[in-house]
């Protein structure tokens, strides 16, 4: 499990790999909010292949609802590889839109890709 926190493009990218599953929810935690403090845009990078469990799919929700709530943005980086989309399918967390929190429907689980 290893991660790296980048700037690119006008976003700071926190890139995750390894796995990442609710024995390191704490550390993902601290990850997020480090990431998000002090930046408008923070992209998520799951491209190397993370292992993710539902603990930290609810992270990545809390995450960008405080950066709804922060008027930041949490995106994508680029497009996560298939081993997640489908946890992300099998979890329910799948959308067509974003959620009524989300003025601007741009919800993770809806997809999208910042490169």
């Amino acid at each position: 499990m290893s991660y790296e926190i980048r700037e690119s493009e006008g976003a700071r990218v926190l890139s995750l790999n390894g796995k990442w599953t609710i024995e390191r929810a704490g550390q993902l935690k601290a990850l997020l909010m480090d990431a998000m403090s002090g930046a408008e845009h923070v992209a998520l990078d799951l491209e190397k292949g993370a292992e993710v469990d539902l603990a930290c799919l609810q992270l990545f929700c809390s995450a960008h609802r405080a950066s709804i709530k922060g008027e930041k943005r949490l995106s994508w980086h680029c497009d996560p590889h298939e081993g997640f989309r489908k946890m992300v399918r099998d979890a329910g967390y799948s959308r067509t839109m974003g959620c009524h929190k989300d003025p601007c429907k741009n919800c993770l689980w809806s997809g999208g890709c910042e490169s």
